[in-house]
């Protein structure tokens, strides 16, 4: 363990960032620090960077970094360079995340104890917005990075829970319109102050950061490859083990200062070297994408409304292979996304979908009954999901026309959109109706069409056979292990409808099923793999 204290102070940050985007640093922000300037200069031959994505856990010291670097693989995966940071005293998190972002000293910045109060002095979020830039923070109910920078003209969201968190600072990489991302993850500070820093749930919860600062890199060198980026992984100040085993922080020695920022540039160039160039197809088509899979039902619809963009970003941006959705056609024949055929359980209108025009559609709130948080949602079209989405994930495209008549008229419309979008090969069409399967693949011949349950559960396997469908869709408990052993003696996938429980999302995995539909997406991936 160093007992040195790190000579660079935490307060070079603010300026070095603004730096790095070509802004008037803070007005109270200390000189930057070289070093990071230097890497950013080379990395990005002189230019400035478009976007910032500060990814901000709490409470990891330099001997934590230190000592267990298997539990910081990840995010030492995505790392280019390391600087040594002494944090301020007192060493506590609304202090020092308060220097971090002004480049002040606590004197300066107000902030001297263990308090939230909202910071007045200028802020590198004062300088973005200046310079015409757009900030934005993600963070958690209460914590400092959801209080000391508000009543700033920029968007907050706040949420109770990391998965929530974590959710939304995703889906915000695959949305592209924000130029400096603050995301706060306060998981393993909150179970080190339990179980002091060397806990087991503690350096879980540590591993969990760095594979978190992981995922969002890999989206960001994917949904940002047109721009020039700089990722960083910076916490704010350290910790150390207290009488009782528990955690604390807030002292005036190495333990509690020293910290290790992690930083990476993403070179525009470099990203449109590395991955594909061709419009929205960055992901294997639906032929060559490997089973087994998770398709993220509605959407991640536990964290947002279904069949929503937000449910499908967050969903698509987590590592989703597949969504699914259902689609209807308005009175005036627009394509629309909502599971109901009727309006009353999902927005504040009434009545059937395919009795309203488009327009009324668009005037009912889709997001209010979900939560507040979501007021004013409006009903997603089919060729905006195609638009934000073709070639990003595998869609599971529910076809829900009942009247036979419209349906007919209405497939020629889908399928054109579908070839518009260039995304033939990166989706796949569900009806639980025989005829309709039929008429489908004489629609579309070239894209593969799933058998659902319909009105005869067991006899799926057989339909599907009969029918030529490459797909079944299993509707629980209405199957056991000898249909999707003859559905895979047939070369039929099998998909099943649904599950939420680990247990059971466990079961159907070792029974053979091929992609598992699910409300709770991160919940079943977090059991699947570990």
């Amino acid at each position: 363990m160093n007992n040195d204290i790190n000579n660079l102070s935490l307060d070079t940050l603010a300026a070095s960032l603004s730096y790095a985007m070509g802004i008037e640093a803070p007005e109270k922000a200390s000189q930057p620090c070289k070093a990071l300037n230097e890497y950013v200069d080379k990395m990005f031959g002189g230019n400035k960077a478009d976007r910032i994505f500060m990814y901000n856990p709490d409470a990891i010291a330099e001997w934590i970094y230190e000592k267990y670097p298997e539990l910081m693989t990840e995010a030492k995966k995505y790392t280019d360079i390391e600087i040594p940071f002494c944090t301020v005293m007192p060493s506590v998190t609304p202090v020092c995340f308060g220097t971090m972002y002004t480049g002040a000293q606590p004197v300066v910045h107000g902030i001297r104890k263990y308090e939230k109060p909202v910071i007045t002095i200028d802020t590198i979020f004062d300088a973005l917005i200046r310079a015409g830039k757009k900030p934005v923070i993600v963070a958690e109910t209460n914590c400092s990075l959801s209080k000391i920078y508000l009543e700033r003209d920029m968007d907050y969201f706040i949420y109770d829970t990391i998965e929530e968190v974590n959710a939304k600072a995703a889906e915000i990489i695959v949305e592209d319109k924000y130029d400096f991302v603050v995301v706060y993850n306060g998981n393993y500070d909150h179970y080190m102050h339990k179980f002091g820093p060397e806990g087991l749930k503690p350096l879980t919860e540590l591993k969990a950061n760095s594979a978190a600062f992981g995922e969002f890199s890999v989206l960001v060198s994917k949904y940002w490859k047109n721009h020039n980026t700089l990722v960083g992984f910076a916490m704010d100040h350290g910790c150390h083990e207290i009488d009782g085993e528990s955690g604390g922080h807030g002292l005036d020695m190495p333990e509690d200062l020293n910290i290790v920022h992690m930083y990476k540039a993403y070179p525009a160039n470099e990203s449109k070297k590395v991955y594909i160039n061709t419009g929205a197809s960055v992901v294997k088509t639906e032929k060559d994408m490997p089973y087994p899979r998770l398709c993220a039902h509605r959407g991640f619809n536990s964290v947002a409304p279904e069949n929503s963009m937000p449910a499908f970003g967050a969903a698509v941006a987590l590592g989703a292979e597949e969504i699914e959705f259902d689609i209807w056609s308005t009175s005036d024949g627009v394509i629309v996304s909502c599971h109901d055929n009727t309006l009353d359980r999902v927005s504040t209108g009434s009545g059937k979908i395919t009795e309203h025009t488009h327009d009324e559609l668009m005037s009912l709130d889709f997001g209010v009954k979900f939560g507040e948080k979501y007021k004013g949602l409006k009903i997603v079209t089919f060729e905006e999901i195609l638009k934000k989405f073709a070639g990003r994930v595998i869609m599971n495209i529910h076809v829900k026309i009942w009247d036979t008549a419209a349906e007919d008229d209405k497939m020629e419309d889908i399928v054109s959109l579908i070839r518009k979008y260039g995304c033939a090969e990166y989706v796949y069409f569900m009806s639980g109706n025989d005829d309709k399967v039929r008429k489908i693949k004489e629609y579309a011949p070239d894209i593969n069409v799933c058998l659902g349950a319909g009105k005869n559960a067991w006899g799926i396997v057989d339909r599907a056979i009969t029918l030529g469908a490459k797909k079944v869709q299993l509707f629980k408990p209405y199957f056991n292990q000898e249909m999707i052993d003859k559905a895979h003696e047939n070369g039929i996938i099998c998909n099943v409808f649904w599950s939420d429980d680990p247990e059971e999302a466990r079961k159907f995995r070792e029974m053979g099923i091929d992609t598992i539909l699910t409300n709770d997406y991160l919940n079943i991936y977090n059991a699947l793999n570990g």
